[in-house]
């Protein structure tokens, strides 16, 4: 998905990015439907403790395929702020291989 994603523009690529928040992390706190999680919600207002914050990671990492710095992810980042970084982290790897 990564090389994929550097194909996109940087929007596309946020839009995408937090549809892939916003799913890991409703599938980790049992959401039935990710459209339940507002893209304004802080991972602790969403109800993300450091435990299921390693989950979340995890899975967004397999679905980019890239590592997600536990840094990145502090309790004020909002799951649209997480996709923002996420765009970044995949616009700035220079190692993912290019499409």
């Amino acid at each position: 998905m990564n090389a994929r994603l550097r194909g996109m523009t940087a929007a596309e690529r946020e839009r995408i990015l937090l549809d892939v928040v916003t799913e890991c992390t409703a599938a980790v706190l049992g959401y039935q439907d990710p459209a339940e999680l507002e893209p304004d919600l802080s991972f602790p207002e969403a109800g993300v403790d450091s435990l299921t914050a390693t989950e979340i990671r995890s899975r967004i990492a397999a679905r980019v395929g890239m590592p997600v710095p536990r840094t990145r992810f502090d309790a004020r980042t909002t799951l649209a702020e997480a996709a923002r970084i996420l765009n970044g982290l995949v616009a700035d790897d220079s190692t993912a291989p290019r499409a």
